[in-house]
């Protein structure tokens, strides 16, 4: 078994490093006042509107830099628990608004797929230290009970309306293995 400097010293994880950095630069260019947006092959933030599992998983990337001491790291996660803790999050009826522009919601669906994103990038901040992260985990998880996890199936519903008053009946295997992460 390799020892911990000697794993230090290893090629390959200072190649994973290298890239694990090279993406951390790269997605820089995702942030918008909103939260963090889509970028395209060269590194542009895409027009329209924000997603919120984009936000979700920029930010838990972001934990990771922070873990890997990616300057910066620490105020793009506080950037992107602020969208959730703000322009994401329905206030009126609970959860986490889909899609989100400069005029307001776009898309106030309430998805389980990205739903999980929140409680994986909330968890991961919560566990950094980050104080605004454990309010937004508690009520992640909260809902996600409620709302989206059904017992007698196992797994959760896939997606429900804004006010959360209809659901479709797909299961989708994709949200449920996120919410396994």
């Amino acid at each position: 078994m390799a020892s911990a400097s000697n794993l230090l010293q290893d090629p390959t994880v200072e190649w994973l490093n290298n890239q694990a950095r090279s993406l951390l630069k790269f997605g820089q260019a995702a942030r918008h006042r909103l939260g963090f947006a889509a970028l395209d092959a060269a590194g542009e933030p895409e027009p329209g509107s924000l997603e919120l599992y984009i936000t979700c998983r920029k930010t838990y990337a972001y934990v990771l830099g922070e873990q890997l001491g990616f300057k910066g790291s620490a105020e793009l996660v506080a950037h992107g628990l602020n969208a959730l803790d703000g322009v994401f999050r329905d206030e009126e009826h609970g959860g986490w608004f889909e899609a989100v522009d400069e005029y307001g919601i776009v898309d106030s669906t309430k998805n389980a797929y990205p739903h999980a994103f929140v409680i994986l990038a909330a968890s991961a901040a919560t566990l950094a230290g980050h104080e605004k992260a454990k309010k937004i985990l508690d009520d992640a998880l909260r809902l996600f009970e409620a709302r989206f996890w059904d017992d007698s199936a196992g797994r959760a519903r896939e997606s429900f309306n804004r006010e959360f008053s209809s659901s479709e009946p797909y299961r989708g295997m994709n949200s449920n293995m996120h919410v396994v992460e």
